[in-house]
């Protein structure tokens, strides 16, 4: 092919070429981004390029240059994120279009698809807006309890290290918690202590898939709060927690490996 043909370029950024019945296919927002899509919005991407199973997802196509897959987002507290066991977790809940959780299943594949980075929008009671990025962030799969581990001083933004708090930069990371199997480090169990759900440790400072709201939560520190953004347990307004994986990156499923 040649060289200066404009659709091999984009295709080399991106994370694995798919049709399906001669229609092309997306893995992730990037992939949408890469190819024109600069709308935010619903699309439908398939991030398993094994079983070629379809999700629906929110875009965020114009933060930070867009292209990214959204897969924690709270705006009213609509949807409860405390009550749910760990298959919920793992599948996800909620609707694309408004509250959700993405699965861990799913959050696994994205960040399998290439080097990614985390993007976390806060949105304070205030109307004040607040973001946190972190480098090479993955998600291991269950077998691993979802581990999540970051680059250790990558951390860029105004809202505070929040996720330092539950030693994610360690090599080791921290495993997913929910209310019915305990991963953390602390003498008792943090997803009743701050009653939700997450990559606890002894416990966190973080906390946004805690109960929503500034009320009777704030009192008992179980809010869905970022404790960095006012050195308190205040919970936030609106979070939206996010990848992208970089450009450049190349993935086949179904290729021999090669150094």
């Amino acid at each position: 092919d040649s060289p200066n043909d404009n659709g091999n370029v984009l295709r080399l950024n991106r994370s694995y070429l798919r049709r399906i019945n001669g229609t092309e296919i997306f893995s992730d927002c990037k992939d949408l981004k890469l190819f024109g899509n600069n709308s935010d919005g619903l699309y439908t991407v398939y991030p398993d390029p094994l079983t070629e199973t379809p999700i629906v997802v929110y875009c965020d196509m114009t933060t930070d240059g867009g292209g990214w897959t959204v897969f924690q987002h709270r705006r009213n507290g609509s949807v409860n994120f405390y009550l749910r066991l760990w298959d919920s977790y793992k599948h996800g809940f909620g609707e694309a279009s408004g509250e959700h959780w993405i699965g861990n299943d799913n959050l696994h594949k994205l960040t399998t698809l290439g080097t990614t980075d985390l993007y976390v929008r806060l949105e304070a009671f205030s109307g004040l807006w607040y973001y946190a990025k972190y480098s090479d962030f993955s998600v291991a799969d269950e077998s691993d309890g979802y581990r999540l581990r970051l680059k250790a001083g990558s951390y860029e933004g105004n809202a505070g290290d929040g996720m330092d708090s539950h030693v994610s930069t360690d090599p080791s990371g921290m495993k997913f918690s929910t209310i019915d199997i305990d991963n953390d480090n602390a003498p008792e169990r943090c997803t009743f202590g701050r009653k939700g759900a997450w990559w606890y440790n002894e416990c966190t400072l973080t906390n946004l898939n805690g109960i929503y709201g500034n009320e009777t939560c704030l009192k008992s520190e179980t809010c869905n709060f970022w404790y960095l953004l006012s050195n308190s347990y205040v919970g936030v307004k609106t979070s939206y927690m996010m990848v992208r994986r970089l450009e450049n990156q190349f993935y086949c499923a179904k290729c021999p490996s090669s150094k």
